[in-house]
């Protein structure tokens, strides 16, 4: 089982880790600066020491020797203890000539290899660090005769170090404790809005979807942002719920409705012997329900089929308009309506032929049924470079503004079409609109009112641009 870190505290584990590594790399860098400097100036102590005593140094047959050491007015070398400096004369191999009075009851101090030009060292001396400065002393000739060695205690400044290293972890580890208070309240205060829209997520179920993510966070950011865009998506889906809803009881309507006057008929006749003539008008509506009902039927899995990924083919829409036309003159003729066909030139739509035919077809059917007798409808194809354009006019019985928001719902009909046609399923411009959209497209419904005519125009991306 895995460990769970909520991630306010994955946030104020990481936020610490980074001051930490800042916190320590600052402290490191502070000290090793603060080091560095007071070596540098503790051994311009050394220097400035060694500077005033050079007068009083000579040199003799023998090796270096101090002159008038009684006029030395520095009161260090007679200081003892850590205050004081310490002074020898040493001869080429390290013999002492000189050393100052303050070395008196002090241990011997030993130096490594004199070497050959001056050079500082630091070693313990009597229990503490100390440090020596080590300048040559020459002849005339130039060469070496001797060494001035001048030794301070550092206790000082390895005791102000301690207390700068002490500052310095302390007060790291005070900011770490201070970040981890402070960044944990701060990432649960950010973290907040998460929370509410967790808790209101969990109430969201799989067919009420009427709770939504909150919004009102007190700024703009990026968690409102994703709360908007769930929440646009939740309304999408609530939509789908209830469309799905509204399909279903319709759908059951639709086909109960013909099942039911099936079943009722075939009881009555039943019932009692019949003439021939009465049983052959019976099998006669039979037939016509079952139309009705294989006509539902068919419409709702074209319907499911409009809703798959489009496939990777093409349709002259111009060539299946003036097909769709011709098999739909002969009824056309029949109500004396006009059917004209304007596409001549090649226009291809990236959408399977059959259900580029839907489209058409049902486009088609609708302007014939709602065209009274003696109309006009004209089925038009156009291109444009980018766009396929399908275009569909009646001088039927025309659309209302209410109408025209309604009429892509499934099973939506039209208040009256005229009397020969027979009622359809109500399907056929919800299919042809679930088509056009499976494939990039939307179909578009307009009309100048009720008694003006409509027209209903198709626009699918072009596939030969």
């Amino acid at each position: 089982m895995r460990f769970r870190l909520s991630v306010s505290l994955r946030l104020t584990l990481w936020y610490a880790l980074t001051l930490a590594l800042l916190l320590g790399g600052f402290a490191a860098f502070s000290y090793a600066r603060f080091h560095e400097g007071l070596h540098r100036d503790f051994d311009h102590h050394l220097a400035h020491e060694t500077r005033a005593l050079r007068p009083f140094v000579g040199v003799e047959s023998g090796g270096p020797v101090m002159q008038t050491p009684e006029r030395i007015q520095a009161v260090a070398i007679r200081t003892g203890g850590t205050q004081g400096t310490y002074v020898r004369l040493l001869d080429t191999r390290g013999g002492v000539r000189y050393q100052s009075p303050n070395f008196d009851g002090m241990p011997p101090l030993s130096l490594p290899a004199l070497g050959n030009g001056t050079r500082t060292l630091s070693q313990p001396w009597n229990g503490m660090p100390a440090r020596t400065l080590l300048s040559p002393i020459t002849a005339e000739d130039g060469s070496v005769r001797g060494w001035l060695a001048v030794t301070a205690f550092e206790w000082s400044m390895h005791q102000e170090l301690d207390r700068l290293g002490s500052t310095l972890a302390l007060g790291a580890l005070a900011g770490m404790a201070l970040a981890l208070l402070g960044g944990f309240w701060l990432s649960r205060r950010a973290l907040l809005p998460v929370a509410r829209m967790t808790d209101a997520a969990n109430q969201i179920g799989a067919t009420d979807v009427r709770a939504r993510l909150p919004v009102a966070n007190g700024v703009q950011d990026e968690l409102t942002d994703l709360a908007h865009a769930f929440n646009g998506l939740i309304e999408r889906l609530d939509e789908a719920v209830q469309r799905e809803k509204r399909f279903a009881a319709n759908a059951a309507h639709e086909l109960l409705t013909p099942l039911a006057t099936l079943r009722a008929e075939a009881e009555v006749t039943l019932r009692r012997e019949r003439s021939s003539e009465h049983y052959r008008r019976v099998l006669e509506a039979t037939i016509e329900d079952s139309k009705r009902l294989s006509q539902v039927v068919n419409h709702l899995l074209v319907l499911a089929r409009a809703e798959q990924p489009p496939a990777e083919e093409a349709t002259d829409l111009s060539a299946l308009a003036r097909t769709v036309a011709g098999e739909a003159a002969e009824r056309a003729a029949r109500s004396r309506i006009v059917l004209e066909v304007e596409a001549s030139e090649r226009v291809a739509a990236p959408i399977g032929e059959a259900l580029a035919r839907t489209v058409v077809s049902n486009l088609l059917d609708n302007a014939l049924k709602y065209t009274p007798d003696g109309g006009r409808v004209r089925l038009r194809v156009e291109g444009t470079p980018h766009e396929a354009i399908l275009d569909v006019t009646d001088t039927g019985i025309g659309l209302s503004e209410e109408d025209r928001g309604r009429v892509f719902e499934r099973f939506f009909r039209a208040p009256s079409g005229h009397s020969h046609t027979a009622e359809g399923s109500g399907l056929g411009l919800a299919v042809a609109q679930a088509i056009a959209r499976a494939h990039g497209g939307e179909i578009h419904a307009s009309s100048p009112g009720l008694g003006q005519g409509s027209t209903f125009t198709a626009r699918l991306p072009r596939a030969d641009a």
